[in-house]
């Protein structure tokens, strides 16, 4: 049986594996205080729930099989879930523990690596003065500093005229106030899906190439990730359900990764489950949806494909959420006429909610602590600053080297500074030139 990969998201380590009986270790008393003995399940392995919604079935001892009638498999059962719920909820205690105490240095670290940023970006500009400099040696300086000031003229001006044109604009109704023009298209796909409209088209990777480029970044760590438009286009049917197979193995460790042997229709209902069933897919036509996954109709399924890799991280979410809160299924007679099964049936149902409960509260903290929604963790912004740091010893070692060389040239002292001062004026303002062209360039075609 394959091992359960944790979500590094959700606290565990990258790379960190738990198998069916957990990383964490039982605590009696605990087990006691919910009406487990300490033993109970010791010899039940917990297959990985598939992602259909149907727990697969368990071994316990020497047999794999069990009569489905006998009240004892629907025990061992529960037992064992509620096992897996206690064992996961104490992980997720200790990493709510964790994240609570790392919160505290996030702060600090984020100023650290702003800093850290900033003192980079300020000398690569340097090298670009440095190097804009030496192309200017034997210019007298005055000259120089003449350019810039007719510059920053013309750039005044120029500012004017955007300025009116970005007002014309938005009394067109092209642009929202506040707003940028690059956020311009990806405000339109916000507001369709407030609407309502098209609630599972994303527009922003909708076109190929867009898609593609996502495509290789979720495939990319499994080695599959060297996808171009060319290729991707000329995917029909099998194979490019194979594709859309490898997407979800990404997230969902447990499904099958090769589908070449497998009948058509049992791919496409196992995906079709998957999509509509755990990842919420809203689909008004499934049986379509399954005749797409059979056929592999690529004009039905890459709005599909797109709006799936546009939702990978809640989908993880809903994956791991799956491996513990899909309810067990106990015929109802057992409910009534079996006493443990009964009782196993009331403790799994404490150990849901209180896992519940525990989910909840690490989500909670880890969003408040700045971890969620693509923030970096202490240990990943102490990597960020000692990045920052070596690249700032290689760029300031560089800028040395140059303005060496400009010394040599203009001489130390005053006419350095001189000289060095005009032409970073200059810089300045052709930089200034180029990114007001940019804009206005931009907006021409908003």
């Amino acid at each position: 049986m394959q091992p359960y990969r944790v979500p590094t998201s959700y606290g565990a380590p990258p790379g960190s594996m738990r198998g069916p009986a957990g990383s964490v270790m039982m605590n009696p008393g605990t087990l006691r205080s919910q009406g487990l003995s300490a033993s109970a399940g010791s010899n039940i392995t917990v297959a990985p729930r598939s992602m259909t919604g149907m727990q697969q079935p368990i071994r316990t001892g020497e047999s794999n099989r069990q009569n489905t009638n006998d009240p004892s498999y629907w025990s061992n059962q529960l037992r064992a879930k509620s096992q897996q719920l206690q064992q996961e909820g104490m992980r997720l205690q200790q990493a709510t523990a964790d994240c609570q105490k790392q919160s505290g240095e996030i702060p600090t670290l984020k100023a650290r690596e702003k800093q850290a940023s900033a003192s980079v970006a300020k000398l690569k500009d340097d090298i670009s003065k440095c190097n804009f400099a030496l192309e200017k040696i034997g210019t007298d300086p005055t000259q120089l500093k003449d350019q810039a000031t007719k510059l920053r003229e013309k750039n005044a001006q120029a500012r004017n005229r955007l300025d009116s044109l970005w007002l014309q604009k938005k009394r067109e109704g092209g642009i929202v106030p506040g707003t940028t023009i690059d956020q311009k298209q990806q405000q339109h796909g916000e507001e369709s899906s407030a609407t309502g409209h098209n609630n599972n088209q994303i527009t922003d990777i909708n076109d190929l190439p867009s898609l593609v480029s996502e495509l290789n970044k979720v495939l990319l760590p499994s080695g599959q990730g060297n996808w171009s438009c060319v290729d991707f286009d000329a995917l029909k049917g099998k194979f490019f359900v194979k594709v859309f197979n490898d997407v979800l193995c990404t997230i969902t460790p447990h499904i099958a990764k090769d589908i070449s042997n497998e009948q058509p229709n049992s791919v496409a209902k196992r995906l079709c489950q998957l999509l509509v069933g755990v990842l919420n897919y809203r689909c008004e036509d499934q049986q379509a949806l399954y005749t797409a996954l059979v056929v592999g109709d690529k004009d039905y399924l890459q709005p599909v494909l797109a709006w799936l890799l546009s939702r990978m991280t809640i989908n993880q979410k809903r994956i791991y959420l799956a491996q513990f809160l899909t309810p067990i299924d106990v015929p109802n007679d057992f409910h009534h006429t079996n006493e443990s099964v009964k009782q196993c049936w009331q403790q799994y149902q404490q150990m849901r909610q209180r896992f519940v409960e525990v989910h909840k509260a690490y989500e909670q903290v880890k969003t408040g602590s700045g971890i969620a929604a693509g923030g970096r963790s202490p240990g990943e912004l102490r990597q960020l600053i000692s990045q920052w740091g070596k690249e700032e010893e290689t760029l300031a070692e560089l800028v040395s080297k140059k303005k060496g060389r400009l010394t040599v040239s203009i001489g130390a002292g005053k006419p350095f500074e001189d000289f060095y001062y005009a032409c970073s004026c200059l810089w300045d303002a052709e930089q200034e030139q180029n990114k007001l062209q940019k804009q206005e360039a931009e907006l021409m075609l908003a």
